[in-house]
């Protein structure tokens, strides 16, 4: 408090003319002592009158300074008026420009949930009433009703803070009001309707985030048809029996990379020795001691079900020969020898 007082615009003039007053007379005790009068030179006029002199100039040099002090505290002191009316203007205006929200508790309603919502936005700030209301169509649920859209938004928001679900109502009300009814009671009807919303919202985002993966797939074909390797470049090979709806397949494995990778692809059917039973897996990327190279390609293709979601895609890795730019796709028959293990794509 001390410091408060010490920094205030007033106290501050004060000590200076305090200040001021002290340093004046601290000149006039210097001239008076610093007048020599002559003894022999006194019944003369000069004699008189030079000493008269020092000691009036001193007195016009106090005054000035005085009258300097005076002005700056005037000053100060207007100054700080000012200030303060500024101030007071503004938390005038911060206090006007509080939002006001009214909180009607219905007749039927929950009066304790209307008590907490009062006491959500009063502690946030907000001007609060809370009252009572009569209107019969206000007697269920809890309605957010009048105000700007962006007003609503933010008490929809704060209600959601209390897990309530508000109905919004732009209907033009004279102020943001609140409406708390009567919990609605589920009905075999109403939750018949949510679970067929959920179901269709749980669709829909299965069927946008194929989207996005085939979307990321094709973008990752796109970009190795673009990468350009040293000397050998790579080769596919696709192994297929050739029963069964294996050969579709084969060729579907052929058109992607024919015609999105834009590497050579060589088709071959496999008799001896027959390509091991497919168990985990319906096609296996073989890619040697190169996973690094083809890894996000395969992976890409698995993800994007680029072959079909029916068709389940692994990977065998770390095989020993000498042919690494060669990658292999072995299309595995459900009939055959005995399966070979996988990792996932």
């Amino acid at each position: 408090m001390l410091q408060k007082i010490k920094e205030h615009p007033v106290v501050a003039g004060i000590a200076a003319v305090i200040g001021a007053i002290l340093a004046g007379l601290g000149l006039l005790a210097a001239a008076w002592q610093s007048v020599d009068v002559d003894s022999a030179a006194i019944p003369t006029l000069w004699g008189f009158v030079k000493p008269m002199l020092s000691v009036h100039s001193a007195l016009v040099l106090l005054c000035l300074t005085v009258l300097t002090a005076a002005v700056v505290v005037v000053g100060v002191i207007v100054s700080s008026a000012v200030q303060n009316k500024r101030e007071v203007s503004r938390l005038e205006r911060d206090a006007s420009e509080r939002r006001s929200l009214v909180v009607f508790a219905h007749l039927k309603g929950d009066a304790d949930l209307a008590k907490r919502i009062h006491a959500l936005f009063q502690q946030g700030g907000w001007d609060v009433t809370l009252t009572v209301s009569h209107v019969p169509h206000h007697d269920k649920g809890v309605r957010v009703i009048g105000g700007w859209q962006m007003e609503r938004t933010i008490v929809a928001w704060g209600l959601s803070t209390l897990g309530i679900s508000a109905e919004m109502d732009p209907s033009d009300a004279p102020m943001l009001q609140v409406v708390v009814g009567a919990a609605q009671p589920m009905t075999i009807e109403t939750v018949k309707q949510e679970l067929e919303t959920a179901t269709t919202e749980r669709d829909q985002a299965r069927v946008d985030l194929k989207d996005k993966k085939h979307e990321y797939a094709m973008e990752v074909l796109e970009r190795y048809s673009k990468i350009t390797f040293k000397d050998p470049q790579p080769t596919v090979t696709v192994k297929y029996a050739s029963y069964g709806k294996d050969y579709e397949l084969a060729q579907q494995i052929q058109g992607l990379f024919t015609q999105y990778v834009k590497w050579p692809v060589e088709l071959e059917a496999t008799y001896k020795p027959a390509l091991p039973r497919a168990d985990e897996y319906k096609v296996i990327f073989d890619v040697g001691m190169t996973y690094f190279t083809y890894g996000p390609l395969i992976h890409a293709i698995s993800e994007g079900d680029l072959l079909g979601e029916e068709v389940a895609i692994g990977k065998r890795q770390f095989v020993e020969r000498e042919d690494s730019h060669h990658l292999i796709v072995m299309v595995l028959p459900s009939v055959g020898a005995e399966p070979i293990k996988a990792d996932p794509a």
